[in-house]
């Protein structure tokens, strides 16, 4: 018989590394290299952010693999 909690406990995915107000950059995907700031954090992969220089109350999803911290000056 299979322990599905013993399972899980040994294969969750690793904690998103960003926090809410995080300056973030895009390392890969249709919006390299595009700056922003996290404004919430879904489960433990994905990342909802506001990318700068687009219209205000736009925010994307994106998988936190695909992100990396920047510098918050830059943003």
């Amino acid at each position: 018989m299979c322990d599905e909690n013993a399972f899980s406990s040994r294969y969750r995915r690793p904690r998103c590394l960003f926090r809410p107000g995080d300056a973030i950059r895009v390392k890969s995907g249709a919006l390299i290299h595009a700056t922003g700031v996290v404004q919430r954090v879904e489960g433990s992969q994905r990342c909802i952010i506001t990318i700068d220089g687009t219209e205000p109350g736009v925010c994307v999803i994106l998988d936190s693999a695909t992100l990396e911290l920047a510098d918050p000056l830059s943003c």
